[in-house]
């Protein structure tokens, strides 16, 4: 571009010299001489050429310039296209990610709103000045209040005894500056519209995040109840055992002689162990059994351990009863695996007494007779009483563990109402077996024992641990439990307790129906 402006600057300059030039020589041909005239218009062309020149040469520049400016423009509107587009795509992706963000929160309030609205425990969220923020189904049940009644209006502890207000709000407030502190399955007594008390458990926990708190209450009215009948029931088992026992050993007989009786029955093989099937509940198909002791009595026929095992643990006994039956059901087990023979081999379960299981070197002598019988620890299951953890449990927990290590299974027996999370994680035990009085008590779907056992099922699955439900006698219960996704069961409704020569035509007439 610079070299062709040079080139255009020397022609034209060339070009006004050679008019210059010329016209210098027409004028000379004057015999007058070249006039001052003349040398005017050479002055003027040459002016003109080099004025010509000059504008030329701005032009030039100036189009040259005008070029890279528009080199310069062309490049940053290419930039600014690059940027825009980069914008645009960012932009996109970001409304993108917000419409799956908003589409995510969506479905996890209505994932949460759903599992507080059937929970199957009243549950409330308590807002910073204690009025009820939320309240489900349940405890608009338990209440008698209707939804609109409740929310933002009513304060929560409207709903309990004046004894149990301060504890319940020091709680409240602790929930608040320490999340330990929060409070765990507080009995108390609710009080309903129509101001009726039943006792309740009461847990209270804050909302990470937020100046609210979620509550539940259970209520235990039923198993208040059950546990009145079952003292009645154990006051009178109590009255007549000592009247079993006394006729076993002669009337007039004093209450000493009460641990000889027993002993001398065990000595005589009296004692004998019964088995009872347990099931899995989508096949039907057994999968277990559990051992239970019988006297054969001389005078009272088979008596049910009601009526004995009482005072075997009160004479100190009861451990060494343990022991036998144990004895016999490692022995059985494996005479059984090996007849049944299935792909996933029967198991025994066994009631293990406190006294028994913390005994000094139990383990080790639960390993003895494991390897004398050819049974592996896996396929022994002892159970345990929930009632027992209740008091000072200390050695049973330690107990507890030391036989895990071992490899034994471990049952939680007897459950009536949820456990507590902390005892369901602590604890470990691969299963919780459901009350054989709860589960007798089912007898239609959202009764309150079915609520109960519904919230134990649902709770023990959730916290990794399996169920059975014991006491099965009808093939409605079996259906509401299968309908609650409850693994196994156990009761008459599969089989009575058996003695060994039953179960061994029973797994024969089994393998007979396999083939």
């Amino acid at each position: 571009m610079r070299t062709s402006l040079n080139t255009s600057s020397v022609g034209l300059l060339i070009t006004g010299v050679f008019a210059s030039g010329l016209y210098m020589i027409l004028e000379a041909v004057d015999p007058h001489g070249i006039s001052v005239t003349a040398w005017l218009n050479i002055g003027i062309i040459l002016s003109v050429s080099i004025l010509s020149q000059v504008l030329i040469n701005r032009a030039e520049r100036a189009k040259l310039d005008l070029e890279v400016i528009n080199q310069t423009l062309e490049e940053k509107v290419r930039e600014r296209t690059a940027a825009l587009e980069e914008a645009n795509k960012l932009l996109g992706e970001e409304v993108a990610i917000r419409t799956l963000t908003e589409e995510f929160l969506r479905e996890s309030e209505d994932k949460y709103r759903a599992i507080f609205e059937n929970t199957g425990t009243a549950t409330i969220i308590i807002n910073e000045d204690k009025t009820i923020g939320l309240a489900n189904n349940e405890f608009v049940s338990l209440s008698g209040y209707s939804v609109d009644e409740l929310t933002g209006s009513r304060y929560w502890t409207d709903f309990f005894t004046e004894e149990a207000v301060h504890r319940i709000l020091e709680y409240h407030r602790q929930s608040f500056t320490d999340a330990e502190a929060s409070l765990r399955n507080l009995e108390s007594v609710f009080i309903d519209r129509g101001n009726r008390e039943r006792p309740v458990l009461l847990t209270v926990a804050r909302i990470k995040g937020t100046d609210q708190c979620l509550a539940s209450i259970s209520d235990i009215s039923p198993l208040r109840e059950a546990q009145a009948q079952i003292e009645a029931r154990d006051r009178e088992v109590a009255a007549r055992s000592t009247t079993v026992v006394r006729r076993g050993r002669g009337e007039g007989t004093e209450p000493a002689g009460e641990e000889s009786t027993l002993r001398a029955a065990m000595a005589r093989h009296g004692i004998v162990t019964y088995y009872q099937p347990f099931i899995r509940c989508v096949t039907k198909k057994i999968v277990g059994f559990e051992a239970l002791a019988r006297w054969k009595h001389p005078h009272e026929g088979v008596v049910s351990p009601e009526l004995f095992l009482a005072k075997a643990e009160e004479t100190g006994i009861l451990a060494d009863l343990d022991r036998q039956v144990l004895n016999q059901a490692c022995r059985q087990i494996r005479k059984w695996q090996d007849l049944a023979r299935t792909a996933e081999p029967l198991v025994m379960s066994v009631n293990v007494s406190p006294a028994l299981m913390t005994a000094a070197g139990f383990d080790r002598e639960l390993m003895d007779m494991l390897v004398e019988s050819s049974v592996e620890p896996a396929s022994l299951i002892l159970e345990v009483r929930t009632q027992v953890l209740d008091g000072p449990a200390q050695g049973i927990y330690e107990a507890m563990e030391r036989l895990a290590r071992v490899g034994v299974r471990l049952h939680l027996d007897n459950c009536m109402v949820p456990p507590p999370n902390g005892r369901l994680t602590s604890l470990p035990v691969e299963s919780i077996k459901i009350g054989r009085d709860l589960v007798t008590r089912m007898a239609a779907v959202n009764d309150e024992a079915h609520r109960l056992v519904a919230q134990i099922v649902s709770k023990c699955l959730s916290g990794g641990k399996q169920v059975i439900a014991v006491g099965v006698e009808t093939v409605a219960q079996h259906v509401m439990l299968s309908d609650l996704k409850c693994p196994f069961a156990q009761g008459f409704l599969y089989g009575k307790p058996m003695e060994r020569q039953v179960i061994d035509r029973v797994i024969e007439g089994r393998k007979k129906g396999a083939k």
